[in-house]
């Protein structure tokens, strides 16, 4: 608490701060609700896991900023001396797109998933570049997707939980999908890296539920524009979709466009995250199922298409 405040007083001389408050979210940094007189409430995020990241995160907000809904960044601490790296950026009003869902208004879920959508497709027109060092890709956006899904493999404690049989199911999946993809040319785009439901931020308006932020953005990088869309729909079941067929209207009314296959496209696009959280070995607890059943419902559903 006390390095928040004093990040606080370097950022806004001579001004008085209240109480931070922690906000729930990340596992790998600290983010804290913080009042400060004449500019009101602020949110500060405190990288403990990698502090480079803070310059590189600010500096995708500065130029998203007026472009994508992200917050508005406000000031950088990179680090390296008397603070702990951090950034600032303006609150903003609303609640989770999760805790929405945990409401089970299935209207205002509809218009916030629309929203979210139409949000995308915004991200989608985006040029805009990182600074995380990953923004040289292959030429085939989603054959690099696979390719890390297959490096995946090598790991032993991403073996032992699959065992044997879905081990060797998956390799063979993978390295089917490579083959398939080898000439192909999808193009790169900008990604979030963690489009989750914990990270978007919706409100309600006089017009309806709309995305009112996009936030953490350190994991964002060059890749298939799919990898968000697949993402955000992991938890989506087929026989209850409450949120996908609102995404994909708001998604294509907002400009995008959907191939016949999205469906799968976004679920390949997603796989190497997904099998990148099972070679981790801090996994929450819970997680390992969840992930265990998505990379198994993957295999299911697009090894037959």
């Amino acid at each position: 608490m006390n390095a928040v405040r004093e990040i606080l007083a370097h950022a806004f001389p001579g001004r008085t701060s209240g109480e931070p408050v922690a906000l729930a979210g990340g596992r790998s940094n600290a983010t804290y609700r913080v009042r400060v007189q004449r500019e009101g409430d602020v949110v500060v995020r405190v990288y403990l896991r990698k502090p480079e990241a803070a310059a590189g995160e600010f500096a995708l907000l500065e130029r998203l900023w007026g472009k994508v809904q992200v917050p508005e960044p406000l000031c950088l601490q990179p680090g390296g001396g008397e603070f702990p790296a951090a950034i600032v950026y303006r609150y903003v009003q609303g609640i989770t797109f999760r805790d929405l869902l945990k409401t089970r208004d299935a209207a205002a879920i509809a218009e916030a998933s629309f929203s979210v959508g139409a949000a995308l497709a915004g991200l989608d027109r985006t040029a805009v570049g990182t600074s995380s060092g990953r923004a040289d890709v292959a030429s085939s956006a989603m054959l690099c997707v696979l390719r890390g899904a297959r490096a995946c493999a090598s790991s032993a404690l991403f073996e032992k939980r699959l065992g044997s049989q879905t081990y060797v199911e998956y390799t063979r999946f993978v390295d089917d999908l490579i083959d398939a993809f080898g000439n192909d040319d999808t193009p790169a785009g900008l990604v979030h890296g963690d489009f989750s439901r914990t990270n978007v931020v919706v409100d309600r308006t006089r017009s309806g539920w709309r995305v009112a932020a996009i936030v953490d953005w350190e994991f964002a990088h060059n890749g298939p524009r799919a990898a968000d869309i697949g993402h955000f729909l992991r938890y989506e079941r087929p026989d209850n979709p409450r949120i996908e067929p609102h995404l994909a209207r708001g998604f294509t009314e907002g400009g995008g466009t959907l191939p016949i296959d999205w469906r799968r496209l976004t679920r390949l696009a997603d796989l190497a995250s997904t099998a990148d959280g099972l070679t981790k070995n801090d996994l929450p607890e819970g997680a390992e199922a969840e992930l265990l059943e998505m990379l198994r419902a993957t295999i299911q559903e697009c090894a037959t298409q």
